[in-house]
Formats: C-alpha cells, sequence, structure tokens
C-alpha cells in the first residue's frame, strides 16, 4: 500500500513537473508578442505625430501667406491715400508758402506788406513822412518844394551797404499793381532795383500817366526793366515822383506769372 502510494505521489510530482514548462512557454509567447507589437506601434505614433505637425505648419503657412497679401495690399492702399492727400494738400501748402515765406510775390495787399518786406520813404528835402497807411491803401502825398521823392519797398530793411539781400523773382512775368490819383491826372513812375543797384536814379522806370480816381490795375511786363537782375531783386517796387505835388494811392501790389 505504501509502495504504490507513493508510485502515485511520484506519477503526480511528475505530472506537475510536466505541466510546468508549458505555462513557461506561454509566458514566453506572450512576452514575445508584446515586444513586437510595441517595436510595431512605437514608429507608428512617431509617424503620426510628425504627420500632424507638418499638417499644422502647412495651415501655418497658409494662414501667414493669407496675411501677408492682405498685408500687401494694405501698403498699397495706405501708399495711394498718401499720394492722394499729398496731391489735395500740395496747391495749399504752395499757397501758403508764397503768402507767408519772406520776400514773396505778395508785396501789398489789403493795407498790408507782405512778410519780409518794408517801407522806405525819401526825398530831395530829406523828407519821410508824406506816405501813410490806411483803410487797406498806401496813399503817398509827394511835397511841394522836392526834385524828387521816392517810395520804396525792399526785401529787409534799407541799406546802402551792398551787396543788398535779394529774392529771386524770376519764375514771374509781370508786375501788377491796382492804383489810382486823388484828383485823377496823376503821373508816377514805378521801377525795380536790385541788389546791386546803385542809388543814382539809373534803374529802368515805367511811367504810369493819366491815373484815374477809381482803381485801375496795371500791369507791368518785367522784361520792360531792363536793368535789374530778377534772380536778386532788392527793391521789389518804387514809386518815384518828379513833377508837381499830388497824391497817388496804391492797394495792391504783386508779382503775377
Amino acid at each position: 500500500m505504501d509502495m504504490q502510494g507513493t508510485d502515485q505521489g511520484n506519477e503526480g510530482a511528475r505530472g506537475t513537473s510536466e505541466r510546468e514548462p508549458n505555462q513557461e512557454g506561454r509566458k514566453d509567447g506572450v512576452a514575445r508578442s508584446s515586444g513586437w507589437a510595441g517595436k510595431w506601434l512605437a514608429p507608428t505614433v512617431v509617424v503620426a505625430v510628425v504627420m500632424t505637425i507638418v499638417g499644422a505648419l502647412v495651415g501655418f503657412g497658409e494662414v501667414r501667406g493669407r496675411l501677408g497679401g492682405l498685408e500687401d495690399r494694405m501698403t498699397r492702399l495706405e501708399g495711394r491715400l498718401d499720394a492722394l492727400i499729398s496731391d489735395v494738400q500740395r496747391p495749399v501748402a504752395s499757397e501758403r508758402a508764397h503768402a507767408q515765406e519772406p520776400g514773396g510775390p505778395l508785396v501789398f495787399d489789403g493795407g498790408q506788406f507782405g512778410s519780409g518786406y518794408h517801407l522806405g520813404v525819401s526825398s530831395s528835402g530829406r523828407l519821410t513822412g508824406w506816405a501813410t497807411v490806411s483803410g487797406g491803401e498806401m496813399c503817398m502825398s509827394y511835397p511841394p518844394g522836392q526834385e524828387w521823392g521816392a517810395i520804396s519797398i525792399t526785401v529787409g530793411s534799407s541799406t546802402q551797404e551792398l551787396p543788398r539781400p535779394g529774392r529771386d523773382l524770376s519764375e514771374y512775368s509781370s508786375l501788377e499793381l491796382e492804383v489810382r490819383g486823388v484828383t485823377g491826372g496823376e503821373s508816377v513812375e514805378v521801377g525795380l532795383k536790385d541788389s546791386m543797384d546803385p542809388d543814382d536814379g539809373s534803374e529802368t522806370k515805367i511811367l504810369l500817366r493819366d491815373l484815374s480816381q477809381s482803381w485801375e490795375t496795371h500791369v507791368l511786363p518785367l522784361e520792360q526793366f531792363v536793368t535789374a537782375d530778377l534772380t536778386r531783386l532788392y527793391v521789389v517796387t518804387e514809386f518815384v515822383f518828379s513833377t508837381n505835388p499830388e497824391t497817388v494811392c496804391v492797394r495792391r501790389i504783386r508779382f503775377v506769372p
């Protein structure tokens, strides 16, 4: 009895030992399967991540390209607006520059002298108080007992030192004046002098004769003032008297194209 039990026990032990290798084989198979799956899944995940990043970059590039195109359009639009504003402002700026620049084309208007211009009054007897500005006009009452009298409008203050200051007004073609006589029939000469002309009366002068009591516009071609260099005018207008006492008034003096 004992021997049989022992044999049965041995057989049971052998059966147990024979089954154990099968379990270990299954474990090895599972391990091998897991390793193969990991090796296959890892590259797949990497590829998926890379493709996702590439897709995002491509999408970003498209958006960036569209934004760049929009920025270019805005830049071109701003350029067109700037050009339009410049075209509108240029005439206004030009007019303001002429009106405000010292020595501009507007010499006298509305009772005021243009910027940078000064009035000088003289006569053979050194009388200086015979020109008055009032009511939007300048009236020159040439006094008796004088051999000559002159009213000069100069660039800067009157000076005897040469060279004097000058202004380039060569772009204009004529000198325009609105003049009248107080009683009618008066005469006065109009002249120009450049910065190097002497004070001896040798400058070219144009005679305005038989003035009316009403305002009249006189347009004098600058080419007729042959002694004056228009690129450096110093006396931009002068009125010269040499006859009997008389009063002549002016309300506007300007250079015109």
